[in-house]
């Protein structure tokens, strides 16, 4: 309580030392004791000591007779440390919590994503191998093209459900976070220049990044769309901010996954404007996928952020005051690296794939669509084709046709023998051939295999994308 002599508190009301919030409640228990002559039993009050200091305290009155009158006698036990682990404990409870339920979301956004880009592949598939149909009126060729545009769509919904679980193919370098958002410029000035002024403020020389650069894009983009959806007056600004900040685990734990994060240097992004806010009723909620306070949101913009964010192993975080606007800011751990990396691209082959030299290709294929599709398209481009719908299927027709088979494309995720443990059974049987993975999520840990894929094809692809690669491969192979 503050003191250090007994005589300091002698002769002095017990409501001097109550905290206001608590007077009342103490007045009436001291009024049941006192009138009804009762225990009562232990109860947790705020009381401030004669420092000043406000402290918790457990309160336990007892009726007793002092020189033959009934009395109260009244003990306080200063609780304070105890309740700062109760709340350092319901606190990690509540993180606990929120990371289970993160992660329920991100698996179901994932399985149904993948799901999901197996249709479509299906899908825009059969309208690649309908387009190359030379005989097609030409309003038959308008309504295949209607159909590729509105599954590209869909497509794009996938990708950021995907993005939402974290599991998303990345393709890491090392990125200077404001060269990145620098090249958006244009892009982003178009996209907001009937809802707000755009500023950007980009710190030069900035440590560099370990990082996909089309993801630190799409958050850009999701982040300043997001922005400019809040404003809905004539005086709309949104401030787009890069720089180096030393953060430490107090810092750390304003942000989403900060309890994972180290102190020290991260580089960050800020999106700030001067829009509509957010609620605190939403505002612990804005991250979840498909949740959108606007009539036409999707709800799929700030999840795929967020599961961007975690996939580079950083940290998200968000300020908000209804009627005053809203701050987004992410934040990524400084690369060791001290010169950027661009990722080297192949130079595409002509649009009309002609096979390098007669070869045999296995495409491993659980999903009976997606394995017609790809096997009629690299039959049409003078491939011969051996198809498998699971790991097994590919090990038989391994053994039976052996050195003829000239390159694998194999579906990572797949029941029973998945794609890696295929990839692991025909390395050891001794296939020394390419072989390319294919996935909706990232292209899993090879790491440990002798004979790692030679490439990776994201899905959902088209038949040009894996006409494409199988070309580069066995060309790279001749």
């Amino acid at each position: 309580m503050g003191g250090t002599d007994p005589a300091e508190f002698l002769g002095r009301p017990v409501l001097d030392f109550v905290h206001p919030d608590y007077r009342d409640l103490v007045l009436a228990r001291m009024g049941r004791v006192v009138s009804n002559g009762v225990d009562l039993a232990p109860m947790r009050e705020r009381f401030i000591g004669l420092d000043g200091r406000v402290v918790d305290v457990e309160v336990v009155a007892s009726t007793i007779e002092l020189d033959g009158q009934p009395a109260s006698l009244v003990s306080f036990r200063d609780v304070s440390e105890r309740v700062r682990e109760e709340e350092r404990q319901r606190t990690i409870e509540a993180r606990l919590r929120e990371a289970q339920k993160l992660e329920s979301l991100s698996l179901l956004a994932g399985g149904v994503a993948h799901d999901f880009n197996n249709l479509l592949m299906g899908i825009l598939g059969n309208v690649e191998l309908l387009g190359l149909e030379v005989d097609l009126p030409e309003p038959a060729r308008e309504r295949l093209r209607t159909i590729e545009r509105i599954g590209r769509r869909a497509a794009e919904l996938a990708g950021q459900m995907l993005a939402y679980s974290g599991r998303t193919h990345q393709e890491l370098h090392h990125a200077d976070l404001s060269r990145v958002v620098g090249e958006l410029d244009e892009l982003l000035r178009a996209s907001t220049r009937h809802k707000a002024e755009l500023e950007l403020v980009l710190e030069p020389d900035l440590p560099l990044v370990h990082a996909d650069a089309v993801q630190l894009r799409q958050v850009v983009l999701n982040l300043v769309n997001n922005a400019a959806e809040a404003i809905d007056h004539d005086q709309g600004r949104i401030v787009l901010r890069t720089g180096l900040a030393h953060l430490d685990g107090a810092d750390l734990q304003r942000f989403e996954f900060g309890d994972r994060l180290s102190p020290g240097p991260y580089v960050f992004l800020e999106v700030a404007d001067n829009g509509a806010g957010i609620g605190p009723e939403n505002l612990r909620r804005v991250f979840e996928p498909f949740f959108s306070t606007r009539m036409d949101g999707r709800g799929l913009g700030l999840a795929a952020v967020l599961g961007i964010v975690r996939g580079h192993r950083g940290g998200v975080a968000v300020d908000s005051t209804p009627g005053e606007g809203t701050t987004f800011r992410v934040i990524l751990p400084v690369s060791d690296a001290e010169e950027a990396s661009d990722p080297v691209r192949p130079v595409p082959p002509p649009d009309v794939v002609q096979p390098v030299v007669p070869a045999t290709i296995l495409l491993v294929e659980d999903e009976h669509a997606v394995r017609e599709v790809g096997a009629t398209l690299l039959r049409r481009a003078g491939y011969e084709v051996l198809e498998a719908a699971s790991g097994r299927e590919a090990l038989a027709l391994h053994q039976e046709y052996g050195d003829e088979i000239a390159l694998v494309v194999l579906d990572r995720a797949m029941p029973g023998i998945d794609g890696t443990e295929t990839l692991r059974r025909l390395r050891e049987r001794g296939f020394d051939g390419p072989i390319v993975v294919c996935s909706g999520f990232d292209k899993g840990d090879f790491d440990d295999i002798d004979g790692a894929p030679a490439a990776f094809l994201p899905k959902p692809y088209t038949g040009s994308e894996l006409l494409r690669v199988v070309w580069n491969v066995l060309d790279e192979r001749r």
